[in-house]
């Protein structure tokens, strides 16, 4: 079955260039503004971009900053794949059986609507202050984004594609991967990015609250002592993170649903 062509390859790479240009001039402006601002700030509160990258550069060479980093992006990755695939096929089932999508609608919006964070408490008490309450908060935080944009997706792909698949004789699963799930590639996609924040500050949030390891823990402890450069720098490899697992869903999405992209 044939499949509209996307833009071009070279559209593509110029989109990719541009943007990253984008990107470079947009933190090198905000990292001239942040060295200035910690510049005429009290230290206690605030601390200009290079003392926190020397803090950083003690962090990598004792060897504290892999420690924590490690831990955080286990449970990351680990939450975040369990969530997703959850997400996925709850979604798809939703979207395909309305009994299903009437009788899990309560809940998701019921979860959904909850402050997530609040469970940790609870998750700690069930499972002890190791990986497995992180992982589960972040399971929690990943699954409902991912979830409600797959059975937007899906319910939303235009009925006349439907109907071309199986005039071609198409079976159902056919119909499923290649048709609907195409077209709500980048819905799904663009439900893998808010999941993705949502996760992070869950890891992060219940690191806060039990953990020995962790850049939440890192985070954490720096305040407590009001160490403003270790704080940020715990803060800044979050934002290296975001920025650059952002930047990789934007590249899954030129490759896989060209289609979906706006000028």
């Amino acid at each position: 079955m044939a499949v509209a062509a996307g833009p071009p390859g070279g559209l593509n790479s110029q989109l990719g260039r541009l943007a990253g240009s984008r990107i470079l001039l947009s933190s090198l402006l905000g990292i001239a503004l942040w060295e200035i601002a910690g510049r005429f700030v009290n230290p206690l509160f605030f601390a200009p971009f290079s003392a926190v990258v020397a803090v950083l550069w003690q962090l990598a060479l004792s060897g504290e900053l892999w420690v924590h980093t490690s831990v955080t992006l286990l449970e990351l990755v680990v939450g975040f794949t369990l969530g997703t695939a959850l997400g996925l096929l709850g979604g798809t089932l939703a979207a395909l059986n309305r009994t299903f999508r009437d009788l899990s609608d309560p809940w998701v919006s019921f979860i959904y609507s909850s402050p997530y964070v609040a469970f940790i408490p609870l998750l700690v008490l069930w499972l002890g202050i190791g990986l497995a309450p992180k992982i589960a908060i972040t399971v929690l935080a990943v699954f409902i984004p991912v979830w409600l944009n797959t059975t937007v997706g899906i319910v939303n792909t235009e009925p006349l594609l439907v109907e071309v698949a199986r005039s071609f004789n198409a079976s159902r699963l056919q119909i499923i991967v290649q048709v609907l799930f195409r077209s709500a590639l980048p819905v799904i996609l663009t439900g893998l990015r808010v999941a993705f924040s949502r996760g992070l500050i869950a890891v992060v949030v219940a690191e806060f609250i039990a953990s020995t390891a962790g850049l939440g823990f890192l985070i954490e402890r720096a305040g407590s002592f009001f160490d403003a450069p270790r704080l940020l720098a715990g803060v800044t490899v979050l934002a290296v993170f975001t920025i650059a697992m952002t930047e990789v869903l934007k590249w899954v999405e030129r490759k896989l649903a060209p289609w979906g992209l706006r000028q």
